[in-house]
């Protein structure tokens, strides 16, 4: 099976590998696929996303990433703010 090689769109510097089967495991709106090793995916969405979606992959990758591997929580509190989208306390600072 080939394995094929991308780029991040998050972090241009990094590339990822996957195994291109021909047959994706398939969710509502993305294809995924294992890397050779198995110890990561890449994903892939079938639709192109508006800009709220790409910001909420944006931070799901990295800031709530990023908070989960140093023990942090997710979400402590939650406040609204202009366009009705929570956020948690930690990414907003302390002001607020």
């Amino acid at each position: 099976m080939p394995t094929v090689k991308v780029t991040s769109i998050i972090d241009a510097s990094r590339c990822y590998e996957y195994v291109d089967n021909g047959v994706p495991k398939q969710g509502g709106v993305k294809d995924v696929y294992f890397s050779p090793d198995r110890k990561y995916v890449v994903a892939f969405f079938r639709t192109p996303l508006d800009f709220n979606q790409k910001d909420r992959i944006r931070r799901i990758v990295t800031l709530y990433l990023d908070n989960i591997k140093k023990g942090m929580p997710l979400i402590t509190s939650c406040r609204t703010f202009t366009g009705g989208h929570m956020m948690p306390w930690s990414a907003m600072g302390k002001q607020g």
